[in-house]
Formats: C-alpha cells, sequence, structure tokens
C-alpha cells in the first residue's frame, strides 16, 4: 500500500519574498480619473511582480514521493489552478515533467469551510477515502491541529505532523 502525504502549499510549498513583493510603479493620472480607474492601473502596472519562492526542500519531498507512487495531496486556501500554476512553474524552473502535477490532488479549502475547522479537513480526506496518511505538513499552527485531529479520527494513527518539511 502507498503512502498519502499532504501539504499546505502557502508556507510549506512556497513563500512570498517580504523585501519589494511588488516594485510600485507611480502612475499618472489624468483629471476624469476615477478611485476605481486608479485601483485597476495600479493593478495592471504592478501585475506579475508578486514573487512566489519555493521553499526549501518541498519540491524535492514532492517529487520524491510522486516517482515512488505515494499519493500526493495538497490542500490550499488558494484556488486549485492558482496552486496548480504555483507547482507548475517550480516544476518548469527545475526541468521537471509538469505532467506529474496531475498525479496530484488539489483542493481549495474554502471550498469545504474554514482550515481551522476539523470538519473541513475531515470533509476533504473522507471524500476521497485516502488511506495511510503518514505525512502532513501544514505552517499554521491552529490548522495542523485541526488536521491532526481529523486524520487521527479517520484512521490515520501513525501519522507524522509537523509545521514545515
Amino acid at each position: 500500500m502507498s503512502n498519502t502525504l499532504v501539504f499546505d502549499m502557502c508556507g510549506i510549498i512556497y513563500s512570498y519574498d517580504n523585501n519589494n513583493q511588488i516594485d510600485n510603479k507611480t502612475i499618472d493620472l489624468e483629471d476624469n480619473q476615477t478611485q476605481r480607474d486608479t485601483i485597476q492601473s495600479a493593478i495592471k502596472a504592478n501585475s506579475n511582480q508578486l514573487g512566489v519562492f519555493e521553499m526549501p526542500n518541498a519540491i524535492d519531498k514532492l517529487f520524491s514521493h510522486i516517482k515512488l507512487g505515494d499519493k500526493i495531496v495538497i490542500i490550499s486556501s488558494s484556488s486549485k489552478s492558482t496552486s496548480k500554476l504555483i507547482l507548475e512553474t517550480f516544476f518548469k524552473n527545475r526541468n521537471l515533467d509538469t505532467n506529474l502535477i496531475n498525479n496530484i490532488d488539489i483542493y481549495c479549502s474554502s471550498d469545504y469551510g474554514s482550515k481551522s475547522d476539523t470538519q473541513t479537513w475531515h470533509d476533504i480526506l473522507k471524500n476521497e477515502n485516502y488511506e495511510n496518511i503518514t505525512e502532513m505538513y501544514e505552517d499554521t499552527k491552529e490548522y495542523l491541529d485541526a488536521a491532526q485531529y481529523a486524520i487521527k479520527k479517520l484512521g490515520n494513527s501513525n501519522c507524522k505532523f509537523s509545521q514545515k518539511i
């Protein structure tokens, strides 16, 4: 039986650069520009500049367990498409086959509730009947505690829980 590993995204797989996340560009406003127009212009001027950085050992761990045939589950507060895009970027940067990401089950926790609620974790993990959950990574202690309770409730008593890889 293969193992199942559960990961959070932000804080476990990736992080944001704390310095100069966005290179704010000066925007010249015309007299008839509304506040909404100003905000939209700022977003356009600063898009694609929020740094997303791989956490140490994260992609190595995902890749090695995919190669072993283990099941990888990601439960993120970001949308599924955003999480997938981040993974694709990291895989491409390492010249890894991005098709391997199709072997990862990705969930947006907001579709099920709050990560602080054990029922959210329970519903996601029970939904697909994940068995033999051996490792769980979540950087927020409150969320990790909720996940731990849910995973144990599902009968996974030998799972390792950690706030970092």
